[in-house]
């Protein structure tokens, strides 16, 4: 399972251009980047009438509400009203302590209604995907093992990655030209290794609209939820193609992929870029923790290619990172370190390895030497 793990980032929300002309006495706006994006090449509309597509495009992958929809919701919305005032009424009869008793029973029934909590069972144990604030914004989580496995905002940036070290995975997209250099294209087909809410693969998606990306998830529950919860749904609407997701172990999908790569099979294509956050529970997943697993990973590779992972060091215990950089380094010709600081929902510290043979120099790596090497893992 993949860990849109405890931490990261900065909504950057839909910016709406200024109306551009005028129709009747009714105002026309031109659709943003992003909403051109989801809406396609519809034509300017009133404020109103864009807001409802848009609504309907991202919201839970509806097409907006019809208006007897509407209609419905206004009379329930009034008769919930009315019955409201009349409890109140009657309310107002009991002795105090009952009184007391109800309000505080209706407090915690509305809080349940706006966490909106859902138990998911995976195969790492029972986790709770529920509502909360950060930074005054509502976000989706889900929550496994005492840490945050995925993150979500509501609504139109669900595409924006709550936790920052998911946007560092972007740093593969620095080995554009090593890429190009050896294949004639840039970075167009990524692997990622792990599912989660799919938080690196939407946003990857709709920044890079010639992006292809295979996503490998283990568990079903997860990709379930991550359809019903994190707006998988309504990226794979979009994407088409460009977005595949597979229910398989990633280790197993890397060594299947590779054996067909050295067998010289026509139709097994290399990726670009592989990433990995991978996680069970709390702990990385061992198998693609070796220097077997990074051999797998560097001939799926094309020249130039890069592989990047997520390892989390708890409580400042770098032993895992130590060790992840030291067993890559038994494989690729350079392999550096990208730290990543975390302000939302963080915890742990994050950092983002990559690896590569190609010649690429990636911004905020931080240099080590021999002494932090830590042990190999293998098979």
């Amino acid at each position: 399972m993949n860990e849109d793990r405890q931490t990261e980032g900065k909504p950057a929300g839909a910016t709406v251009q200024e109306p551009a002309a005028s129709r009747g006495a009714e105002e026309r706006r031109v659709p943003s980047d992003i909403e051109t994006k989801l809406l396609g090449d519809a034509p300017a509309d009133t404020p109103e009438e864009l807001e409802a597509k848009v609504a309907g495009k991202v919201l839970a992958g509806t097409r907006g509400a019809s208006a007897p929809v509407k209609q419905a919701a206004v009379t329930v919305g009034i008769v919930a009203l009315v019955l409201v005032l009349a409890f109140v009424f009657q309310l107002a009869q009991f002795p105090a302590p009952v009184i007391g008793v109800i309000v505080v029973i209706a407090i915690v029934m509305f809080a349940l209604v706006l966490v909106n909590p859902h138990v998911v069972r995976t195969q790492a144990g029972r986790a709770l995907v529920y509502t909360r604030l950060a930074k005054g914004q509502p976000v989706r989580v889900m929550r496994l093992g005492g840490v945050y496995q995925s993150a979500t905002y509501l609504g139109f940036q669900s595409c924006e990655p709550v936790f920052k070290y998911i946007k560092a995975f972007d740093v593969v997209f620095d080995a554009e030209d090593a890429v190009r250099a050896a294949t004639g294209h840039g970075v167009e087909r990524v692997l990622a290794l792990g599912g989660g809410g799919f938080s690196w693969p939407k946003h990857a998606i709709l920044d890079h609209d010639c992006l292809h990306v295979d996503v490998v998830e283990i568990d079903p529950a997860i990709i379930q939820a991550a359809r019903r919860w994190f707006y998988l749904d309504m990226i794979e609407r979009y994407a088409g193609r460009r977005l595949r997701v597979h229910e398989g172990d990633g280790r197993a999908v890397l060594d299947k992929r590779a054996r067909r790569l050295e067998a010289g099979e026509p139709k097994a294509q290399r990726y670009d870029a592989i990433v990995n956050d991978t996680f069970s529970g709390g702990e990385p997943v061992r198998e693609l923790a070796t220097v077997e697993a990074a051999q797998a990973v560097r001939t799926c590779l094309n020249p130039g290619g890069v592989y990047a992972t997520n390892v989390v060091a708890r409580d400042g215990d770098t032993s895992v990172l130590r060790s992840t950089v030291a067993t890559l380094s038994q494989v690729f010709a350079h392999v550096c370190v990208i730290p990543v600081e975390e302000d939302t929902c963080a915890s742990d510290d994050n950092y983002i390895v990559v690896a590569t043979d190609g010649d690429t120099q990636f911004p905020g790596a931080v240099p080590f030497d021999e002494e932090f090497l830590g042990e190999v893992v293998r098979d």
